[in-house]
Protein backbone atom coordinates (compact mmCIF):
# COMPACT_ATOMS: atom_id res chain seq x y z
CA UNK A 1 0.00 0.00 0.00
CA UNK A 2 2.80 2.51 1.18
CA UNK A 3 4.48 1.59 -2.03
CA UNK A 4 1.65 2.60 -4.77
CA UNK A 5 0.85 5.81 -2.44
CA UNK A 6 4.47 6.72 -2.94
CA UNK A 7 4.40 5.91 -6.93
CA UNK A 8 1.46 7.69 -7.06
CA UNK A 9 3.10 10.38 -5.58
CA UNK A 10 5.74 10.67 -7.45
CA UNK A 11 3.92 10.56 -10.86
CA UNK A 12 1.32 13.71 -9.61
CA UNK A 13 4.56 15.36 -9.00
CA UNK A 14 6.11 14.71 -12.61
CA UNK A 15 2.91 15.64 -14.07
CA UNK A 16 3.24 18.87 -12.15
CA UNK A 17 6.37 19.95 -13.72
CA UNK A 18 6.13 18.82 -16.83
CA UNK A 19 2.63 21.32 -17.21
CA UNK A 20 4.96 24.35 -15.69
CA UNK A 21 5.62 26.60 -18.76
CA UNK A 22 9.38 26.74 -19.34
CA UNK A 23 9.33 29.58 -21.73
CA UNK A 24 7.40 31.52 -18.48
CA UNK A 25 11.44 31.50 -16.89
CA UNK A 26 13.14 33.50 -19.60
CA UNK A 27 10.48 36.59 -19.03
CA UNK A 28 11.13 39.14 -17.18
CA UNK A 29 9.20 40.24 -13.93
CA UNK A 30 6.48 42.00 -13.13
CA UNK A 31 6.51 44.34 -10.24
CA UNK A 32 2.53 44.39 -9.03
CA UNK A 33 3.18 46.69 -6.13
CA UNK A 34 6.03 48.49 -4.28
CA UNK A 35 5.74 49.95 -1.40
CA UNK A 36 8.69 52.18 -1.75
CA UNK A 37 10.76 50.61 1.30
CA UNK A 38 12.88 48.38 -1.29
CA UNK A 39 16.53 47.40 -0.45
CA UNK A 40 19.29 47.37 -2.60
CA UNK A 41 19.85 43.39 -3.26
CA UNK A 42 23.89 44.57 -2.50
CA UNK A 43 22.81 43.96 1.24
CA UNK A 44 22.41 39.65 0.20
CA UNK A 45 25.60 39.55 -2.02
CA UNK A 46 28.73 38.00 -1.14
CA UNK A 47 31.74 40.26 -1.11
CA UNK A 48 33.73 39.17 -3.86
CA UNK A 49 30.07 40.03 -6.06
CA UNK A 50 29.87 43.42 -5.04
CA UNK A 51 31.17 46.03 -7.44
CA UNK A 52 33.58 48.18 -5.62
CA UNK A 53 32.58 51.63 -4.35
CA UNK A 54 33.96 54.90 -6.24
CA UNK A 55 36.89 56.07 -4.48
CA UNK A 56 35.41 59.44 -3.82
CA UNK A 57 33.37 58.26 -0.71
CA UNK A 58 34.19 59.24 2.25
CA UNK A 59 36.00 57.00 4.67
CA UNK A 60 33.37 54.99 7.46
CA UNK A 61 33.60 56.77 11.37
CA UNK A 62 36.40 55.81 13.45
CA UNK A 63 34.74 53.25 16.53
CA UNK A 64 36.69 55.70 18.57
CA UNK A 65 37.48 59.07 19.31
CA UNK A 66 40.83 60.70 19.54
CA UNK A 67 42.99 61.70 21.25
CA UNK A 68 43.05 59.08 24.35
CA UNK A 69 43.66 60.66 27.11
CA UNK A 70 44.62 59.15 30.78
CA UNK A 71 46.05 61.49 32.74
CA UNK A 72 46.50 59.73 36.39
CA UNK A 73 48.72 57.78 33.95
CA UNK A 74 52.08 58.91 32.19
CA UNK A 75 55.39 56.77 30.57
CA UNK A 76 57.65 55.80 32.99
CA UNK A 77 59.22 53.04 35.05
CA UNK A 78 57.48 50.77 37.31
CA UNK A 79 58.47 47.86 39.68
CA UNK A 80 56.86 44.16 38.85
CA UNK A 81 54.03 43.47 40.80
CA UNK A 82 53.53 39.73 41.76
CA UNK A 83 49.36 39.56 42.51
CA UNK A 84 47.57 36.96 41.28
CA UNK A 85 44.68 37.80 39.01
CA UNK A 86 42.88 34.36 38.39
CA UNK A 87 40.13 36.11 36.82
CA UNK A 88 42.41 37.61 33.85
CA UNK A 89 42.21 35.15 30.95
CA UNK A 90 44.30 36.76 28.32
CA UNK A 91 47.57 38.88 29.12
CA UNK A 92 47.02 42.73 27.70
CA UNK A 93 49.60 45.63 27.89
CA UNK A 94 48.87 49.17 28.29
CA UNK A 95 51.28 51.33 26.06
CA UNK A 96 51.28 55.26 24.36
CA UNK A 97 52.37 56.85 21.50
CA UNK A 98 55.59 57.97 23.45
CA UNK A 99 59.35 56.86 22.60
CA UNK A 100 59.86 55.05 25.62
CA UNK A 101 56.46 53.19 25.08
CA UNK A 102 57.29 52.21 21.17
CA UNK A 103 61.02 50.95 22.04
CA UNK A 104 59.43 48.94 25.01
CA UNK A 105 56.83 47.65 22.13
CA UNK A 106 59.63 46.62 19.67
CA UNK A 107 61.69 45.00 22.65
CA UNK A 108 58.95 43.24 24.04
CA UNK A 109 57.39 42.12 20.72
CA UNK A 110 58.18 38.60 20.71
CA UNK A 111 57.49 38.00 24.27
CA UNK A 112 53.94 39.68 23.57
CA UNK A 113 52.98 37.30 21.04
CA UNK A 114 54.28 34.46 22.05
CA UNK A 115 51.75 34.77 24.61
CA UNK A 116 48.73 36.26 22.65
CA UNK A 117 48.72 39.60 24.83
CA UNK A 118 46.12 41.70 23.17
CA UNK A 119 47.31 46.13 23.48
CA UNK A 120 45.19 48.78 24.84
CA UNK A 121 46.96 52.29 23.91
CA UNK A 122 45.76 54.69 26.80
CA UNK A 123 47.91 57.46 25.39
CA UNK A 124 47.48 58.65 21.74
CA UNK A 125 46.67 61.97 20.35
CA UNK A 126 46.42 61.27 16.41
CA UNK A 127 45.61 58.74 13.28
CA UNK A 128 48.94 58.47 12.46
CA UNK A 129 50.16 57.63 15.79
CA UNK A 130 47.82 54.93 16.02
CA UNK A 131 49.26 53.71 12.62
CA UNK A 132 52.42 54.10 13.67
CA UNK A 133 51.91 51.66 16.66
CA UNK A 134 49.91 49.29 14.61
CA UNK A 135 52.76 48.83 12.68
CA UNK A 136 55.23 48.30 15.26
CA UNK A 137 52.92 45.56 16.88
CA UNK A 138 53.04 43.26 13.64
CA UNK A 139 50.21 41.76 14.01
CA UNK A 140 49.04 41.97 17.84
CA UNK A 141 45.40 43.66 18.27
CA UNK A 142 45.68 47.10 19.60
CA UNK A 143 42.55 49.21 20.68
CA UNK A 144 42.70 52.76 22.14
CA UNK A 145 41.24 53.35 25.17
CA UNK A 146 41.54 55.28 28.73
CA UNK A 147 43.23 53.64 30.83
CA UNK A 148 42.11 55.37 33.83
CA UNK A 149 40.11 51.74 34.70
CA UNK A 150 43.40 50.10 35.24
CA UNK A 151 44.92 53.03 37.37
CA UNK A 152 42.36 53.25 39.64
CA UNK A 153 41.52 49.56 40.27
CA UNK A 154 45.46 48.41 40.14
CA UNK A 155 47.11 51.20 41.49
CA UNK A 156 49.19 51.34 38.15
CA UNK A 157 50.50 55.28 37.71
CA UNK A 158 52.68 54.62 34.52
CA UNK A 159 52.76 52.74 31.42
CA UNK A 160 54.05 50.75 29.28
CA UNK A 161 53.59 47.68 31.71
CA UNK A 162 52.37 43.70 30.97
CA UNK A 163 49.70 42.59 32.92
CA UNK A 164 49.03 39.13 33.21
CA UNK A 165 46.96 36.81 36.02
CA UNK A 166 50.32 36.63 37.86
CA UNK A 167 50.25 40.60 37.91
CA UNK A 168 52.19 43.12 36.06
CA UNK A 169 55.73 43.89 35.26
CA UNK A 170 57.30 46.27 32.51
Amino acid sequence: MRLKLLSLLVVSSLTALSLIDVSASSNKLIVIYDSGNTKPIDLYLPKSIKKPKPSNQKALPLPFKLPIDTPSMSPGGLEAVDKKLPYLNQPFFLIGADTFSKQWLVDRLADLKAINAVGYVVEVKTLEELKTLTQLADGIRLAPVSGEFFAQQLGIRHYPVLISNQGWEQ
